[in-house]
């Protein structure tokens, strides 16, 4: 993979994860409720020659090339009728969720776009990651402990998608029973599901948006992970040179 760097994204990728949350389903739209004005950074890690200015286009693809990720599936050109592979940045992502869910009980939940619980395919799923419904909302699990890249792997591909955006959410100090009951409570309006939402948003570290067509990620840091952050940095400053810094998980 060619050398990557990590960009900061200013208000407009704030604006662009916020508005993803937003139109997601019952989890992402429940933590955009409460997110309020929690402070955060958006970045993304991508190909050390693209532009900002390219960046913000978040709805654009083209900009990841075969040297520079992985075959991810593909599109129809329709003024050429030819079919263009989709190459995309899910390498560093899945190496950055991976060292995060190092920490104890440490969890990633990804949020299917457009699956509802009753889709007959995800009876069959027998994937790594762990499958999770509540109302409208399908969640693939990642978590600490063996097995966790492999899981991860999972949740990224089976909710690939162009458009709606894949979003991810990382919490700190969450087990999969914890989540579960929130959901469930949020589900059945239960009258202390707002507290449970809001306990849950306390844990949240950092949200994952698919972006350009699916071929890479705006991740949000919030504010009090800016320790997070900087290891993200470093690690891609330090990319070629043997040395990788020991992420805060």
């Amino acid at each position: 993979m060619s050398s990557l760097k990590v960009v900061k994204l200013g208000n407009d990728g704030t604006e662009y994860v916020m508005g993803s949350l937003e139109t997601g389903r019952l989890l992402s739209s429940g933590i955009r409720e409460h997110i309020g004005a929690l402070a955060g950074n958006a970045v993304a890690v991508v190909p050390a020659h693209l532009s900002l200015e390219q960046l913000l286009d978040f709805r654009r693809g083209g900009k990841v090339s075969g040297t520079e990720g992985q075959t991810s599936g593909g599109r129809l050109l329709l003024r050429t009728e030819q079919w263009q592979p989709i190459y995309s940045l899910d390498e560093p992502l899945v190496d950055f969720v991976v060292a995060f869910l190092e920490g104890e009980c440490n969890l990633c939940a990804v949020e299917h776009p457009i699956a509802l619980p009753a889709d007959p395919w995800l009876r069959k799923h027998v994937g790594p990651s762990e499958l999770l419904c509540a109302s409208d909302g399908v969640y693939f699990i990642a978590f600490s402990g063996p097995g966790k890249r492999e899981a991860t792997v999972d949740c990224f591909d089976v909710t690939r998608s162009s458009w709606p955006p894949t979003i991810g959410l990382l919490f700190r100090g969450v087990s999969r029973t914890h989540l579960r009951r929130t959901l469930h409570a949020v589900e059945k309006c239960e009258a202390n599901s707002r507290r449970k939402l809001a306990q849950l948003l306390d844990r949240l570290a950092v949200v994952v948006v698919g972006a350009w067509d699916g071929e890479g990620h705006v991740l949000w840091f919030r504010d009090s992970e800016a320790e997070l952050l900087d290891w993200l940095r470093q690690k891609h400053s330090a990319q070629g040179d043997g040395t990788a810094p020991t992420c805060p998980a």
